[in-house]
């Protein structure tokens, strides 16, 4: 059987009403209005044609009307699909970019606090200096503190060491580098990162 509907078993009720309704033409048409039977049988017959072309006309716009919906729930199905897609791409996206940032920002400050301990061992004089990490509510502050010659900041050269290798690289992930020496007293370096919750 067929399930949408148009079983065989449907098209033959559908030409039993038909029979019936040609025989109840066809007697009024003699009994009553006394038409000849030849003018009788075209108009009784006349019925079978316009059935079997109705019911294949309605076959067919229930044949599309399913095929309609099964597009449209294809399509709603696709479209569902695709949101769930894009919004998991939209949150890789995010992840991927929050965790560049936060491994560029540990990368500056690793390279920042790698060049303040080469300063402790080149020019100091010391070979131990203090290294601290702290972290505020929107701060990660790391400082390096050094007992060691210190220099004075006001009459010393700026070297490549101090400008680009600290306080470049800290600028470059929207951090601060501060620097605080007197000869004689040391060296203490505090370098500052801003962070996004």
């Amino acid at each position: 059987m067929d399930r949408r509907g148009f079983a065989y078993r449907r098209y033959l009720a559908v030409l039993a009403l038909t029979s019936l309704l040609a025989t109840y033409y066809a007697l009024s048409d003699l009994l009553i209005q006394h038409v000849q039977m030849y003018s009788m049988l075209v108009n009784a017959l006349s019925y079978f044609p316009f059935t079997a072309v109705s019911w294949a006309v309605a076959r067919y716009l229930r044949h599309v009307n399913q095929l309609l919906d099964a597009s449209r729930a294809e399509q709603l199905s696709q479209a569902e699909a695709l949101a769930t897609e894009r919004e998991r791409a939209r949150h890789a996206r995010a992840l991927h970019d929050r965790v560049l940032q936060t491994m560029e920002v540990i990368a500056a400050l690793t390279g920042a606090a790698h060049e303040a301990l080469t300063n402790v061992a080149k020019h100091a004089g010391v070979g131990t200096a203090t290294m601290r990490i702290g972290l505020s509510e929107d701060t990660l502050v790391l400082s390096v503190l050094d007992h060691g010659c210190g220099f004075d900041p006001k009459t010393a050269r700026q070297g490549i060491g101090l400008r680009e290798s600290i306080q470049g690289r800290m600028a470059e992930v929207g951090g601060t580098a501060a620097i605080d020496s007197s000869p004689g007293g040391g060296t203490y370096v505090e370098l500052a990162v801003p962070i996004r919750p």
